[in-house]
């Protein structure tokens, strides 16, 4: 519940500033996004009577540009994910579920690193991922809470600026380390992700 707080009161942070940006040359962006993912997982010694289902989810999420020079800046993010990543196992009578990292708040920090080329505004940004796990143990023998995990993410995009607004879309994979998995019929689990992701900035 703490960790569930702190998360909310960053979100609240952050869009309190989106909410004093203003139009025009300034070193710092502020907007949201959206997009699509794929989940994927990857299990040490997967049982015999288990296989993993994976598929798409979406996320939304709000974040910042803070510009230090014309070819880097630091763009913190908070975004809320809905993912599609489940075990089924398999016994005498029932197939169980267990759904992995279903709904997350994900924490994000990304250097992003601009290519020089005046018509599509490319860049490429690298940095940590630390996705908090808003899934609980409900009582049921079947379902297990998911561990919060970190991760690094690796991503590319352009930029398209309007009168207005930016739009960026870009492409983002993010590699999981640790185990993230709660469940005693499984070992070792690590989640990640690739996300198809529209921004707009102002």
């Amino acid at each position: 519940m703490k960790q569930f707080i702190c998360a909310c009161l960053f979100l609240l942070g952050s869009v309190v500033a989106f909410s004093q940006s203003e139009i025009g040359e300034k070193k710092s962006t502020y907007g949201i996004y959206m997009g699509l993912n794929h989940s994927d997982l990857t299990v040490k010694e997967l049982p015999t009577n288990a296989v993993i289902l994976t598929g798409l989810g979406f996320q939304l999420g709000i974040l910042a540009d803070f510009h230090y020079k014309n070819w880097l800046s630091f763009s913190p993010k908070a975004e809320l994910s809905f993912n599609t990543a489940n075990i089924d196992i398999a016994n005498s009578t029932t197939t169980e579920t267990y759904q992995v990292m279903p709904v997350n708040v994900g924490l994000i920090g990304h250097l992003k690193f601009k290519i020089p080329n005046n018509r599509l505004e490319p860049y490429v940004y690298v940095g940590p991922h630390y996705r908090l796990s808003l899934t609980q143990n409900i009582g049921s023998s079947s379902e297990f809470p998911t561990e919060s995990g970190l991760s690094f993410d690796i991503g590319i995009g352009t930029t398209k600026v309007f009168e207005h607004f930016a739009f960026t879309p870009e492409l983002r994979y993010s590699h999981g380390f640790g185990n993230v998995n709660g469940n005693p019929l499984i070992q070792n689990t690590t989640y990640h992700n690739l996300s198809l992701i529209f921004n707009f900035l102002r």
